[in-house]
């Protein structure tokens, strides 16, 4: 029982981790959007979201 309780802790643990860093990627993402923006295409979609939606790739 004990072996699983430290388990589910790292379980736990490793979970977190990853949550912050995927929530720190987006918040780059805005970031980055948000400088790009002065940079937008003839379609209205900055450089970066092009990146990301696969806009323009053949």
């Amino acid at each position: 029982m004990a072996k699983k309780e430290i388990n589910l802790k790292q379980d736990m643990e490793i979970n977190r981790e990853i949550a912050e860093t995927k929530a720190k990627r987006v918040l780059e993402k805005i970031d980055a959007f948000e400088m790009n923006k002065h940079r937008q295409d003839r379609k209205g979609v900055p450089p970066v979201a092009r990146n990301d939606l696969g806009i323009g790739r053949k």
